[in-house]
């Protein structure tokens, strides 16, 4: 997550790094601590989707209890999802645009962008957009017949939801281009490779048999 905040920040860290010799070392490790130092949701997703697949690979479960923790990791993830945006709503990070609909904040050190403005609280809507998606996840996992798909089921989904309200957000520390935002991109991307993979799935019969008790 901080490595993808540092992406999106490339143009300042670049900057620090050319005038590392005039800062000094402290002054050139603090300024790109706070490069890395903010968090961008969708790389900690896929890191911890990448460092979860590793482990499963090299571990000595059945075919069955790997597909069965993949599913409930799928489930899971919409649910820690939904905690850490009511922690973004309460730190004030990832605010809203301005609105006639929303909260003001105020005295708010760490986010001062935040204070003194109505916001719309698209990290409170987001928290309630996964929190159905957890319920809707977890209702398709008791009933499914063809385990092994619920990230895929999540990466056809949350990127519709964050894809639509990254439209609403207000703070401008994101990263962008062609008037798309750096989460957005992703989600156009999350989307499209989870319906290929989806569509693959099917048509090549890649079908497990139903785990009981999955979930």
């Amino acid at each position: 997550g901080h490595l993808l905040y540092g992406i999106t920040r490339v143009s300042d860290v670049f900057i620090v790094l050319k005038n590392a010799s005039r800062l000094g070392f402290v002054q050139t490790v603090r300024f790109l601590a706070d490069c890395f130092g903010g968090s961008v949701y969708y790389g900690g997703l896929f890191g911890s989707l990448a460092a979860g697949a590793i482990y499963l690979k090299r571990s000595r479960y059945s075919p069955e209890v790997k597909t069965l923790l993949a599913d409930t990791y799928g489930c899971a993830i919409p649910l820690f999802h939904t905690f850490g945006r009511i922690g973004c709503f309460l730190g004030g990070c990832c605010y809203g645009m301005e609105s006639g609909f929303g909260f003001i904040a105020h005295g708010n050190t760490i986010v001062p962008e935040v204070n003194d403005v109505r916001r719309f609280p698209v990290a409170l809507i987001e928290a309630g957009c996964n929190l159905i998606l957890f319920f809707l996840l977890w209702q398709i996992a008791r009933r499914s017949k063809h385990p092994g798909r619920m990230i895929l089921y999540y990466g056809v989904s949350y990127p519709v939801i964050r894809f639509t309200l990254e439209f609403f957000r207000g703070d401008a520390i994101r990263g962008g281009m062609l008037g798309l935002s750096t989460s957005q991109w992703i989600s156009l991307a999350f989307f499209a490779f989870s319906i290929i993979r989806l569509i693959l799935i099917h048509e090549r019969g890649e079908e497990r048999k139903p785990l009981e008790n999955s979930v």
